[in-house]
This record gives structure tokens, sequence and C-alpha cells, in this order.
């Protein structure tokens, strides 16, 4: 819980499972210096993780529109 406060007040969302998006665009150095007082802040988070992950994926689309469209089932042979 407090990684997820301490990322929520960052403007971070949390997504599925232990991953978060930032809210807005971040820089490499940004996000290193977020890490590094995030370290600070939680001295026990280096002895709880097996893995640490940052990816830059650019924009997200929601595409849950795609299945709200109202499609016929196909016909039986």
């Amino acid at each position: 819980m407090k990684i997820r406060n301490y990322l929520l007040k960052r403007d971070f969302s949390h997504e599925q499972y232990s991953g978060y998006h930032s809210k807005y665009k971040t820089t490499d150095l940004e996000i290193f210096d977020l890490i590094r007082e995030m370290s600070r802040e939680l001295p026990w988070l280096a002895s709880c993780l097996n893995h640490f992950e940052v990816t830059n994926v650019g924009a997200n689309h929601d595409l849950m529109q795609l299945f709200e469209e109202t499609v016929p089932e196909p016909d039986t042979i």
C-alpha cells in the first residue's frame, strides 16, 4: 500500500497487478530521480523486489469501444 500511495501522489495510475502508468510524459532522468527518491523514502523496498522494469511505450489507446459494437453471431453450418 505504501508503494501505491507513493506513486499515486506523484501522478501515476495503478493498472493491473503491480503495474503503474505515468499520467504525464516523463523523461528517463525524471524516472531515475523518482526511483532514487522512492528508494530513500522506502529503504526496505530493495529487499522486497525481484523485478523492477520501466517501459516507454508512448501513447495508450483505449480500445474498449471495439467490444461494444454489435456484431451478428455467425450462422452455424
